[in-house]
């Protein structure tokens, strides 16, 4: 018997990104794949073959996203900016935003701020 195909429903992913934002949460592949009742497997093989990247991978995206729109408010201390964008610690923060900014947090704040 043939498998039944995935749709993959790209708002359905982005609204749950954003209410782990808001929920200070981590949003991980086997939640989101629990959340919409498949696979890790399925639910990553879908979204590589119509986003291009691996879900894992556009996860990340988004929380390095959502923390540099943070880190323009200056009021907003690093603890807060990591758990508002979804990282799971502030270590995982700092360790993740310096591998893609080549600088920790602060220091992009500053130019940012300039």
């Amino acid at each position: 018997m043939p498998r039944k195909r995935f749709l993959l429903d790209r708002g359905q992913i982005d609204a749950y990104v954003d209410e782990c934002f808001v929920n200070h949460t981590q949003p991980r592949v086997s939640d989101l794949a629990n959340r919409l009742g498949i696979s890790r497997l399925v639910l990553s093989r879908a979204f590589k073959r119509y986003e291009g990247i691996g879900l894992s991978e556009h996860l990340a995206e988004r929380r390095h996203a959502q923390a540099l729109i943070l880190l323009h408010d200056p009021k907003l201390d690093t603890a807060h900016i990591s758990a508002h964008s979804g990282h799971g610690s502030l270590r995982t923060f700092y360790r993740s935003f310096a591998k893609r900014e080549g600088v920790a947090p602060e220091k992009r704040r500053s130019a940012l701020l300039k």
